[in-house]
């Protein structure tokens, strides 16, 4: 009897709601909106900060890192130090090491750069996974050490279309034949989140891809990775960190010992700790983490007003069918027979709404894909961008969490209302105005809230987007454009290279329109660079010195290339590469206020610290420049250490071309020119200095726009819901004002009353909006740069808009009430 009751109650439902056929759409709409731009951000905060490897027992997997002063963290060790005593350790049931690399890849035809891991014997049996075809690694081909290969699922089809027939065909990596045996799985990113490596091979052939001469590294392996393990079920991760550093430390400074048997002297306070690898390890993670977090938070205000509005709806209409409600009271209906309609007619709405949703976040996944950001290694290394962002069962489930969650929200007040609402009352309409439109008040007081917080911060992020794109970063990034070169995909030697960038130096600045060219080992604006340590020659090396300095290795000529201006002192010259002691480096004026604070640096030495901890004399300052950004437009200008590429480099380096021009009309030119000197060569990126500076604003760009629109969406919600609310107040109060009108009030007397409500609900609004904002602040304030969290012009800003909105909603209503006729408003009574 109760199915057979639902089933007439949803029948019902749908042919109200398809009565009003406005209505409905209005609703689906909004939902859909709401409930599928939530859908779509947690999938993206699913993938990148809480869904578990796709592995055989994530949950544990822990990765080994060390923690330098300035809680600086690193995770490259010796690959010697996977297989070493501290994992001899009961806790730890294994260890797994990777290493990567970039190689030369050929296949016969072009020459290409490829990311290449070199994993430990164990790795693919440890983690549980499977080959989509052929095989995977094993422990017998790292006995072997043979020359074998496993390709990744996008690498494989991007180069070989997806071609089965690649099993036991023969590739090119660093000029060695390796045969390919197998293809991982599509979802199988290995231990990290959003890349994957193109190509596996075992760690036992790391020297047939990497260059090792036999003064390095004499009598160990050379290749360094990180280092993962799993503990055992029983182990938990505070435990073993609680032991870690009596474990690790002693084996992981002997093998140190191995590899660099003349060290430096490390600094004390460094530390092992075990991380949780269950979700695996990202480039993005932390860098887009506060940024996602900030969008969940703006898509669930959004989903909040989106539902204010409905509820809204909802009472105008519960109110609209008050007489049906009264006639079925009448006829022997419990209020619980009412709230149970209303409350089917809710979930019906919102499961139309869910399911638009889900179709439009499956439309708009792939367009969100497209706009990720570019992720770098810390070697400036371009990697393709793999996240796995589907519509899973997580995904599901939240989407229809949401979806209930709204039809709660939204159906339960106009429900109640309805409910209590007393037969003779709901016929007569004996309620007050007042009584009715409190609920409704109050539900537009909250948009404006949610409107007022949306709004200020939009106006922040628009402002932090705005003063880093237009700030001075130190470089000129408008006549500047760059070309990435890496002889080493040519198996080019030290010398080659060096004439390579000399002749390619040489036709460069011949050319027309060409200000200037150089040479970097390091590129600005990538997200990363080299650090290090230094001190003034004779002082101690103290903790805050730690990787406290950025290198990069330039030509003469590059200060002018970039824009930058030489202070004191002189340029690098060609004399300067010769191998001098102490070495010649020009430092940025942050590294001299830092170590030479108050005099001249130009002769001043600096340098490592020594076994004791004393800093030695290995360079000489001949040069101060001015400063410049390095890594990003965030970050702290620096101590920059400029050392002489004069001779040329020895491997990898960047181009740097100034011109009158636009920069981008070089690259065709200077491509002509490499391709003049070796047909062969690859530029592996081309690109100007102004875009490197906007990409590396992906996250600023995205938060800006996204709140813009957010915001522009919430101020539209907000109009809707106070014109709403006035709308429907006059409806119940035309009575009323007939009265007023026909005792002799006037319609301006009219229009204030009217007015002074609005301003009221408005009022209240803001406040609670600048309450909420307040309690925000030290949150919101990760994401802003330049800009203060209580920036005048952002609260006048939201406040003139909250106050044009306002206005705006009010006035047709307020127009419609000041021309209500007496005798027409009572006879309609």
């Amino acid at each position: 009897m109760m199915l057979g009751m639902m089933m007439r109650d949803i029948k019902f439902g749908i042919r109200m709601l398809a009565k009003s056929p406005a209505f409905t759409a209005t609703a689906i709409l909004l939902l859909a909106v709401g409930i599928g731009a939530n859908t779509l951000i947690f999938s993206v905060i699913d993938a990148l900060l809480l869904r578990p490897l796709p592995v055989l027992h994530p949950e544990n997997l822990v990765r080994v890192i060390e923690i330098h002063p300035n809680d600086f963290v690193t995770w490259d060790f010796p690959y010697d130090f996977c297989t070493a005593a501290p994992f001899a350790d009961p806790d730890i049931s294994e260890s797994i090491c990777q290493g990567e690399i970039d190689a030369a890849f050929s296949d016969g035809t072009a020459v290409d750069r490829v990311r290449v891991h070199l994993v430990s014997p164990n790795f693919f049996s440890t983690l549980g996974v499977q080959p989509h075809i052929g095989r995977v690694l094993n422990a017998d081909d790292e006995r072997d050490h043979a020359a074998r290969a496993v390709l990744g699922y996008g690498f494989w089809q991007r180069r070989f279309q997806g071609d089965s027939a690649v099993i036991g065909r023969s590739i090119n990596l660093g000029g060695h034949a390796f045969t390919i045996v197998g293809v991982t799985p599509e979802a199988f990113n290995g231990l990290a989140v959003d890349t994957s490596p193109d190509i596996r091979v075992p760690a036992s052939v790391d020297r047939l891809l990497l260059r090792v001469t036999d003064d390095f590294n004499p009598g160990a392996r050379p290749l360094f990775g990180q280092v993962f393990a799993r503990l055992r079920d029983s182990v938990s991760l505070g435990q073993e960190n609680a032991i870690s550093d009596q474990l690790l430390g002693p084996a992981y400074q002997a093998e140190l010992d191995k590899i660099y048997p003349r060290e430096i002297a490390r600094a004390g306070t460094s530390h092992l700790r075990l991380e949780s690898a269950a979700n695996g390890v990202s480039a993005l993670r932390g860098q887009f983490s506060s940024g996602l977090e900030l969008l969940m938070t703006g898509v669930a205000l959004l989903l909040l007003m989106a539902c204010a509005n409905l509820a809204g709806l909802l009472l105008a209409r519960s109110t609209a069918r008050s007489s049906e409600f009264a006639i079925r009271l009448a006829l022997g209906a419990g209020r619980r027979r009412i709230i149970t309609q209303l409350l089917i007619e809710g979930f019906l709405l919102a499961s139309a709404g869910g399911i638009a949703a889900i179709n439009l976040s499956v439309f708009l996944m792939p367009l969100l894909l497209r706009v990720l950001p570019p992720v770098r290694d810390r070697a400036a290394v371009l990697q393709p961008v793999t996240v796995h962002v589907t519509l899973d069962i997580r995904i599901l489930g939240f989407a229809i969490g949401v979806t209930f969650l709204t039809a709660i929200l939204f159906t339960l007040s106009p429900a109640l209302r309805a409910a209590r609402a007393g037969i003779a009352e709901a016929l007569n309409a004996a309620r007050t105005a007042s009584r009715r439109t409190f609920t409704r008040n109050v539900i537009v007081a909250a948009q404006v809230a949610m409107c007022t917080l949306m709004l200020i911060g939009a106006a922040l992020l628009l402002a932090t987007f705005d003063r880093m794109r237009s700030m001075n970063a130190g470089f000129d990034r408008d006549h500047v454009v760059t070309f990435t070169i890496d002889p080493d995909l040519r198996n080019y030697k030290p010398d080659q290279v060096r004439a390579l960038a000399k002749s390619l130096l040489e036709k460069t600045n011949s050319l027309s329109g060409v200000d200037a060219a150089s040479i970097a080992t390091r590129a600005l604006m990538r997200g990363t660079g080299l650090k290090s340590t230094f001190a003034a020659a004779g002082t101690r090396v103290t903790e805050p010195d730690f990787m406290g300095s950025s290198l990069n290795r330039v030509t003469p000529g590059y200060f002018q290339s970039m824009g930058m201006t030489l202070l004191a002192g002189r340029d690098f010259n060609e004399f300067d590469r010769i191998p001098a002691k102490p070495k010649r480096v020009i430092v940025n004026q942050a590294f001299a206020r830092r170590y030479f604070p108050g005099r001249s640096p130009l002769g001043e030495r600096f340098g490592y610290a020594d076994k004791s901890g004393v800093a030695r004399a290995d360079n000489e300052i001949i040069g101060v420049v001015s400063d410049a950004k390095y890594r990003s437009l965030r970050e702290t200008i620096p101590p920059t250490v400029y050392d002489s590429a004069a001779g040329g480099p020895d491997s990898a380096f960047v181009l740097h071309i100034r011109t009158r021009q636009d920069p981008a009309s070089m690259i065709a030119p200077v491509r002509e020119v490499l391709r003049s000197l070796d047909p062969e060569m690859p530029v592996l990126e081309a690109v100007t200095l102004r875009a490197e500076v906007e990409t590396s604003l992906w996250q600023e760009r995205l938060l800006a726009w996204l709140a813009a629109a957010f915001a522009a969406i919430s101020a539209l919600l907000a109009s809707i819901g106070l014109y709403g609310a006035l709308d429907y107040a006059v409806k119940l109060r035309t009575r009323e004002i007939g009265i007023r009108t026909a005792l002799g009030a006037r319609p301006r007397s009219i229009a204030a009353m009217l007015s002074r409500e609005t301003i009221v609900v408005v009022f209240t609004g803001v406040v609670a909006g600048l309450v909420a904002y307040g309690a925000a602040t030290s949150w919101i304030g990760r994401v802003l740069y330049g800009v203060r969290a209580w920036e005048p012009f952002a609260l006048i800003s939201a406040l003139s808009v909250i106050a044009a909105i306002g206005a705006l909603a009010a006035v047709t209503p307020v127009i419609r009430a000041m021309r209500i006729n007496p005798a027409s408003a009572l006879r309609a009574e």
